[in-house]
């Protein structure tokens, strides 16, 4: 799981079917959105998302112990067991 600033904002990539899926949690409200790999060669990997009438790019950034997630301009960082 990653979480935003504050915990505002958090996001799952979980694989439903063979493909992978961002679950963005706002408060209660939940959306799935499926991430369509782009480029993952290197330690970032970036997906297209789609979300409401746009494609939006995705990343997964890993560097050390660290990984983190960029999506709709939200800077999310990766916590232990997940």
């Amino acid at each position: 799981m990653y979480l935003t600033f504050k915990n505002t904002s958090s996001y799952k990539v979980v694989r439903i079917g063979g493909i992978l899926q961002l679950e963005q949690r706002w408060g209660k409200k939940t959306f799935t959105t499926p991430m369509i790999p782009v480029d993952i060669e290197g330690e970032t990997k970036s997906f297209r998302t789609y979300g409401w009438k746009r494609r939006l790019p995705s990343f997964l950034c890993g560097g050390g112990c660290e990984t983190y997630m960029l999506y709709e301009r939200n800077l999310a960082k990766r916590v232990e067991g997940s």
